[in-house]
């Protein structure tokens, strides 16, 4: 019967595990992200069916809110449960806390015992935070006896995957500033809206630059609510969509900022004065929807404050409802995530996690790695974990799991230990088919005991244990620079060693064409996640000087018949834009079809160049949106070419080079060499290596005899 137990307990658990594996690789995100407004279910956060054990079990749950927003009136929890059949219904019971406050208690009785419903208003928030904590604590017992067995395992209850959370929010009471960009222009929910990146009927290069840099921050900011950034480029946002706004003065000309910014046309006022016209202006000019806008009085302070806003150093003393840039850079740096191969928790923006109660509880996080990095052995993970002195140590364990992978399980200490975890390198680097694994979905199980003595058992909040922000993952690695799309943007971007990169448009672009540009730049954003020195660049093609092209990394957008750089590497390298013939096809009206196919680049063998194109202006934008998009960009990879369409991504050309499955799950046999010659070659050798030595034997014979003579 306990091996029975166990295995159930096991399958259970790589149930769980599967799921939020699937959850992660399909979108990318982490198991919990920021939600707009409306009824969401507990899975679509990462959560499902969870089952809480042991007298003192309990659930925790973690929803949270975009910065710059609080919980209103309205605001509830739908929590469907199921319990043991066994339970003594006047002895056991179910409270719901959120944020540390009890809200609601019922007994658990034969009524309620499958898959009941408990609906638990949630207080309006007075202060702002990123969410609400959630825990379900349950007491269950068995019997009516004063001294019971705590681990018994009909003692259970389940919180299930469908209950669902209602958010009703409002804009914080505070005055929202340039400090809340973060939150306010992310995008929310399993269906958000584009944003709107506004410019001018005719930019100049320096404020196509600026857009590029605005659209790359945006896919940053996208990737940190595990979002897709999705471009509308447009000359007037509607005005239900978010925005951002580019271009100065003179080219805005029926721009009419809110605030304490004005402006007459031609430069803008604050109100101490005029603003300099070579000073570049960050203005928040809406909240509801958010409006960002991004201008100067001349085309180059535009890209300044386009350059503040992608920049975390500079962006990090950004304030208030404005802010002017004189061009000067703080003189400190910000510690960037991944340098040597290491981040921390609180790097990848993961804080102090805390789990109380005794018997086990489950955390899982999802973490974005480096895509350009190949791992290899030494590669570790060490968890800070703080216990409560209460707990008793022979029988607390944390076992953790990587991508579903069990690593280790540990024995904890109090109070404060590390505790290293040795990763299998090659079974966190590729899956089975040898597509690189972009993600580290973490799971942490904490089997919290604590002492009984009799019938007499210490206090359950006396169990607790935290994961502290200072635990971090360190990754040995080498860095890929082959051909992949699968791993973009690696080896086009990313890696403070890396050369310049350059997004090449046509000439006169076209707003396909511009919309296909800003996307890339925002696909750039999203998936770059260690240190970039130099930042990316969108120019049109008279913009890009020979150097640039001799010493850079390159993306062109547009094939030869319409981008003078692309009809220049055609003449160099025309495989790069061989016509594309794909295995299957359909012909069916308004389908659109992008291709790209990634290689060295033609003027230097050292760098790489990626090719978008498109049957047409829709198929452009397509293409460029399979990179900012995960499940597109997931089935990319293993390829350097491919066709994007109705149909799943077709690959044109295998990448280089080509990714091997973990040699841990595709084990190879070894056969000795003499197995594997035929039969007639080892007489042969045999016979071979007899003949030699007669040979040999016949002449030093014949040797001896005529020295002796």
């Amino acid at each position: 019967m306990k091996r029975l137990r166990e295995s159930a307990f096991v399958a259970l658990r790589l149930a769980l595990a599967s799921f939020l594996l699937l959850a992660v690789l399909l979108f990318g995100s982490s198991p919990a992200m920021a939600q707009p407004d409306g009824e969401w279910s507990f899975r679509e956060f990462g959560y499902g069916d969870l089952t809480a054990r042991t007298m003192y079990g309990s659930l925790d749950f973690f929803f949270p809110v975009p910065r710059g927003r609080l919980l209103k009136e309205g605001s509830q929890l739908k929590i469907v449960f199921s319990h043991s059949p066994l339970l003594v219904p006047d002895r056991s019971t179910m409270t719901v806390l959120a944020d540390g406050q009890s809200l609601s208690s019922i007994f658990l009785t034969a009524e309620n015992g499958s898959r009941d419903r408990l609906i638990v208003p949630l207080p309006a928030q007075r202060s702002e935070g990123k969410g609400v904590f959630v825990q379900v604590q349950f007491s269950l017992r068995l019997t009516h006896d004063e001294c019971e067995e705590t681990q018994n395992p009909a003692l259970w209850a389940t919180v299930h995957g469908d209950s669902v959370v209602v958010l009703r929010t409002g804009l914080s009471e505070r005055s929202l500033g340039l400090e809340d960009l973060e939150g306010l222009l992310q995008p929310t929910g399993p269906a958000p809206k584009p944003v709107a990146l506004a410019l001018p009927a005719d930019p100049q290069p320096a404020e196509l630059e600026a857009a590029g840099l605005a659209a790359f921050q945006f896919g940053r900011w996208a990737a940190s609510a595990g979002q897709d950034p999705l471009i509308e480029m447009t000359r007037s946002p509607a005005a239900d969509h978010p925005a951002i706004i580019v271009g100065s003065a003179p080219a805005l000309p029926q721009l009419r900022p809110t605030g304490s910014l004005t402006t007459n046309g031609q430069s803008f006022s604050a109100s101490g004065g005029v603003i300099p016209g070579e000073h570049g202006i960050l203005a928040l000019t809406g909240t509801d929807p958010p409006r960002l806008l991004v201008t100067g009085g001349t085309p180059d302070a535009v890209r300044d404050a386009a350059d503040a806003l992608a920049r975390p150093e500079r962006r990090a003393l950004l304030i208030g409802d404005h802010a002017v840039l004189t061009g000067v850079s703080p003189s400190h740096s910000l510690s960037y995530p991944w340098r040597d191969g290491a981040a921390s928790f609180a790097q990848l923006g993961v804080d102090r996690r805390q789990l109380m109660g005794p018997g086990e509880h489950i955390l899982d996080l999802s973490f974005q790695r480096p895509p350009g990095w190949s791992l290899r052995n030494g590669s570790a993970l060490e968890l800070a974990i703080e216990i409560s002195p209460a707990l008793r140590g022979e029988t607390s364990l944390a076992t953790v799991a990587v991508n579903d992978r069990e690593i280790g399980t540990k024995r904890l200490q109090a109070p404060s230990q590390r505790y290293r975890f040795e990763l299998p390198a090659d079974l966190l680097d590729t899956d089975l088919s040898g597509r690189p694994l972009r993600h580290l979905v973490l799971q942490v199980k904490l089997y919290l005991d604590i002492p009984q003595i009799g019938c007499t058992q210490t206090s359950p909040s006396s169990a607790w244990a935290s994961i502290l922000p200072t635990s971090a993952w360190f990754l040995v690695h080498d860095t890929f620079t082959g051909a992949d799309l699968g791993r973009f943007p690696a080896p086009l971007l990313g890696g403070a060693d890396r050369p310049p990169l350059n997004i090449i448009l046509p000439d006169r672009p076209s707003d396909s064409e511009l919309t296909a540009g800003l996307q890339v730049m925002a696909a750039l954003g999203r998936w770059t996640v260690d240190e970039v020195e130099a930042l990316p660049r969108l120019s049109t093609a008279s913009n890009l000087s020979e150097k640039q092209r001799q010493q850079g990394q390159l993306i062109l957008i547009g094939g030869p018949e319409r981008n003078e750089i692309s009809a220049a590497a055609a003449l160099l390298a025309p495989a790069l834009f061989e016509p594309a013939v794909p295995p299957e096809y359909r012909l069916t009206a308004g389908e659109r079809r992008g291709e790209l196919r990634e290689a060295p680049s033609p003027w230097a063998r050292d760098r790489v160049a990626l090719v978008l194109r498109g049957d047409d202006p829709g198929g452009l934008v397509l293409a460029a949106e399979a990179l900012a998009r995960w499940p597109l960009l997931s089935q990319l990879a293993g390829r350097s070419a491919a066709v994007v369409d109705g149909l799943p991504p077709q690959t044109l050309a295998a990448a280089e080079p080509a990714s091997l499955p973990p040699p841990s799950l595709v084990p190879r046999v070894e056969t000795p060499l003499v197995q594997r010659l035929p039969a007639w070659q080892v007489v042969g050798s045999v016979f071979l290596g007899a003949f030699v030595v007669t040979l040999a034997l016949v002449v030093r014979s014949r040797w001896l005899r005529g020295g002796h003579k």
